[in-house]
């Protein structure tokens, strides 16, 4: 067995108290002290090649990278997990301790780390004023060395991605009936555990849900979700948290100062950034960082090292984009080009600041994303924050969401990043889609001579193009009828007051008086505007029994819902400017509402055409064939006048008309 020190993993935290002798420490030391001696006595013959080389070999091999060499201990070396450290510390100091943990979090998040603690915790033995689990571990236990090496016979871990039968299970639960052999409690800690087959699942549920009092279960999976519920539900899950920028970096420089290396504070916010939250993946990043720069890193190592582009080119470029200034930006991105960028890592960082620009606009100096970069960049995205709109940025956004999806299937990724840039830009310059809908309204409303026609003021939804008060009707008549014959809605009142100054006109341009006489009015108003629920509440549930100007009596079927047809007056007055009572009352008898006199009038239409003779031709001619639905089209009579005749279809119909009456049926 090994010694405590052997792969001990050294703490940061300054309050870590050193192990001592009866750790296992001396015999370390002891054996580190021979080391070094035979290892001069080497160095003192360096004619023989094969003893220099195998120097090289043993300090090879007794550099551990810094993922392991940090690897937290205790409770208090996790960083950034306070939560479930207070969870456990309660339950463990008043007994109420779980038998089975699920531990969820993303990779190199410190689930498997966080299971040997719990693990060491719960088997906490061999030290004065200690008698039981606890998570204030101050010194090394009894079984903690053997536990964290994951050496020890009672803490078993299983890695279910290659143990994920039903017979690697059948094997763990016939071994869980025995007693630990040296420590409190016999551990099984299942990596990976998602990976599980179905039936390897259920054979465990029995075991897990009443397990003997001597067996505790931790689970660690990086996909909660394909966990079934039946396991997730027999567990105390803890959920681990990714780390955010600002706490990787203070860890990382806690690292740096362990090492002996000096490392810039903006080499560290990239390493953190492109950790995306995981300490293994940042450790490993710091580990390469150090070795490349000879512990002295800077932010161009770290740019060069993974591909980034310049923090401060980069928000140099945006700002050029966002602006209209398209020739500094490709300038720019060729320049990122040029120093080794890769333009997938290009593009991320690009909506990665955009992402941090809208967030700075609602939430201030309170949103790190953009105070924890440099001054200079801070300054440029705080101008550019204050100048661009959300609609402005969003749009960026999901211009940007597209090209990441784009820039994958490009032949050739820099230039489809150009691409890309050039879009953005240039939609930053389009108008916003309300001043859009202003520009283009007076064209769609018919307008001539330069005028523009008003509309009325939108409750919400769609906006309802009508003549307005005091305005000159349009040149085409008939354009006049359609628009205010289309829809009860849409007729108002025009002033013949000739009286009225231009100025006045003007102020009035805007006002808007619909005719509301029936209840049809007020349903067919209703859906101009856009209100579903309204509307088929009011043609459901609704019978009308007086509409007058400003009052309206309803009676209610009794499934009808009240709270949406109470908002009829309100909604009444915010579209039309008037005040509306209404009265509601349960309404008496057979009643029908306009959807049931709709369908009795579609139903006697169909058999008022079922009896044609026309119809009962055609539907003997085809056995099987049957009247599906009616449909009315019908045409103002001037218009079927204009319609010029034409011999040959008159001929080709009367044809048409005299085989069916051929036809032996």
């Amino acid at each position: 067995m090994m010694n405590a020190g052997d792969d001990d993993t050294p703490s940061i935290s300054e309050d870590h108290k050193a192990p001592t002798a009866e750790d296992g420490q001396d015999s370390f030391l002891s054996s580190t002290n021979e080391n070094e001696d035979k290892n001069k006595d080497v160095e003192a013959k360096p004619e023989n090649q094969a003893d220099a080389n195998d120097i090289s070999n043993a300090k090879n091999a007794a550099y551990r990278v810094l993922a392991r060499k940090y690897r937290p201990h205790r409770f208090e070396d996790l960083v950034g997990q306070e939560a479930m450290v207070q969870t456990l510390r309660n339950a463990f100091s008043t007994g109420r301790i779980a038998q089975a943990y699920m531990l969820t979090g993303l990779r190199g998040i410190g689930k498997t780390t966080t299971a040997r603690i719990i693990a060491r915790a719960l088997n906490y033995d061999g030290v004065e004023n200690f008698s039981g689990p606890s998570v204030d571990m101050p010194e090394l236990g009894t079984h903690c060395s053997e536990i964290m090496q994951s050496q020890h016979m009672d803490v078993l871990e299983m890695d279910a991605a290659s143990n994920r039968g039903i017979g690697d299970i059948r094997e763990l639960i016939s071994n869980v009936q025995y007693a630990p052999v040296l420590s409190r409690y016999k551990v099984y800690i299942l990596d990976e555990v998602h990976m599980l087959t179905t039936e390897a699942f259920n054979a465990l549920l029995k075991t897990l849900e009443e397990p003997p009092p001597h067996v505790k279960f931790i689970f660690a999976t990086t996909d909660p979700r394909k966990v079934p519920v039946t396991i997730l539900s027999r567990c105390q899950r803890f959920d681990l948290k990714r780390l955010d920028i600002d706490i990787m970096k203070s860890h990382l420089a806690k690292i740096c100062k362990a090492e002996d290396v000096h490392a810039e504070e903006e080499a560290l916010g990239l390493i953190a950034r492109a950790s995306e939250g995981s300490v293994r993946d940042a450790l490993s990043l710091l580990d390469q960082a150090i070795v490349l720069s000879e512990n002295q890193i800077s932010a161009d190592h770290i740019q060069n090292m993974m591909g980034l582009a310049g923090s401060l080119r980069t928000v140099e470029m945006i700002k050029a984009m966002l602006t209209g200034d398209m020739e500094s930006a490709l300038t720019i991105n060729s320049e990122l080009m040029g120093r080794g960028a890769d333009p997938h890592t290009v593009l991320s960082d690009i909506a990665d600041i955009i992402h941090g620009l809208t967030r700075y606009k609602i939430l201030g100096d309170k949103d790190s994303s953009i105070t924890s970069r440099d001054t200079d960049s801070a300054t440029i995205l705080k101008e550019l924050a204050a100048s661009l709109s959300h609609a402005i940025l969003s749009r960026a956004w999901q211009l940007l969401i597209a090209g990441i999806d784009e820039l994958k299937r490009a032949p050739d990724a820099a230039q489809a990043l150009d691409m890309i840039i050039i879009r953005v830009g240039y939609a930053a310059h389009l108008p916003p889609p309300d001043k859009l809908l202003a520009q283009i309204k007076p064209q769609m409303n018919g307008t001539s001579g330069g005028q523009t026609s008003p509309v009325t003021p939108s409750g919400g939804g769609a906006q309802t193009s009508a003549i307005a008060v005091g305005q000159n009707m349009p040149a085409n008549p008939q354009a006049y009828n359609q628009i205010t014959q289309s829809s009860p809605a849409l007729r108002v009142i025009k002033s013949t007051d000739k009286s009225i100054k231009p100025a006045a006109q003007a102020e009035t341009a805007a006002i808007v008086i619909p005719r509301l006489d029936s209840f049809k009015d007020i349903v067919a108003f209703v859906g101009e505007k856009r209100d579903i629920k309204l509307k088929f509440a009011l043609e459901n549930d609704v019978v009308p029994i007086t509409v007058n100007k400003g009052h309206i009596a309803l009676g209610l079927k009794p499934s009808a819902n009240t709270d949406e047809i109470r908002e009829l007056g309100n909604k009444l007055h915010k579209w039309t400017g008037q005040r509306w009572m209404i009265a509601l009352s349960e309404a008496e008898g057979e009643v029908q509402t306009l959807r049931d006199e709709k369908i009795a009038y579609d139903k006697s239409l169909q058999e008022r055409y079922e009896r044609a003779p026309e119809v009962k031709k055609i539907l003997e001619a085809f056995p099987g064939a049957y009247l599906q639905k009616v449909r009315e089209i019908s045409l103002p009579m001037a218009e079927v006048d204009d319609i010029p005749l034409n011999p040959e279809i008159d001929d080709i119909y009367t044809m048409m008309t005299d085989d069916l009456d051929d036809l032996d049926l």
